[in-house]
């Protein structure tokens, strides 16, 4: 993928409030097999990641023809754990506050899908949260 494309959809990704976007070709991902199993073997495995490793490194084994992976993020609120964490209150896990964070990327992920596909009228995109 052409760098100024890359920057292009980096920079809409931020103007609907994504913190970071990475890509990575469908090969890379192939590459990876044994990362996994590491981070399996050191219990970070949270439960919610496809178990099938085949899936999880081959793309298009999700959708069909695949050739670019495109990888966001979305940072926990800071400004406002600072603030509430002066206050006398009760303690909450940070992903838990707000809106669920599932839906929350779906929704952008879809808008990001989307402004790709009018990058490109053969665009075909799967969102996946957590996986």
């Amino acid at each position: 993928m052409i760098s100024s494309v890359k920057e292009e959809i980096r920079a809409y990704g931020r103007s609907i409030g994504l913190d970071c976007i990475g890509f990575a070709n469908r090969w890379t991902l192939a590459a990876q097999d044994d990362r996994y199993e590491v981070y399996r073997a050191l219990g970070y495995s949270s439960g919610f990641e496809e178990k099938e490793q085949q899936k999880r490194n081959d793309p298009q084994l999700s959708l069909n023809n695949c050739q670019t992976v495109i990888a966001a993020a979305i940072a926990y609120p800071h400004q406002e754990r600072e603030k509430i964490a002066k206050q006398d209150r009760g303690r909450f896990a940070y992903a838990s506050w707000g809106r669920d964070y599932h839906r929350v990327m779906s929704e952008k992920l879809c808008l990001l899908g989307e402004f790709c596909r009018h990058l490109w009228s053969d665009c075909h995109y799967q969102v996946m949260v957590d996986t």
